[in-house]
């Protein structure tokens, strides 16, 4: 079993389904500091970008559970919006982000 502060290789999903290996640094026992989770109100609004671009019935937790992993994914490589200094998207990103998630055209 890994300690406090150990790195441990898990699997990644990538938005393509494709399977990629990540180091990420663990600390077992409390919480996980490396993880940059969404605010309550992202996760509201990528519910409702994904209803605009797909309709409400691909509003499901897992497909906003998937995008938001898809964002979380943008952002750790660069690909940040513009809404404040944390990299958060404007609607307008958003939805262009779900667009592309879902690989729809504009």
């Amino acid at each position: 079993m890994a300690g406090p502060g150990a790195v441990v290789a898990v699997p990644v999903l990538s938005a393509a389904g494709a399977l990629k290996g990540a180091a990420v640094g663990a600390y077992v026992g409390s919480a996980v500091d490396a993880l940059v989770l969404l605010s309550k109100g992202e996760s509201a609004a990528i519910g409702q970008a994904i209803t605009e671009v797909m309709g409400a019935a691909a509003n499901t937790a897992e497909n906003r559970r998937c995008v938001g992993d898809y964002l979380e994914e943008c952002k750790a490589d660069g690909d940040t919006g513009t809404k404040n200094e944390r990299g958060d998207f404007t609607w307008r990103e958003l939805v262009n982000k779900v667009r592309e998630y879902f690989n729809q055209p504009e």
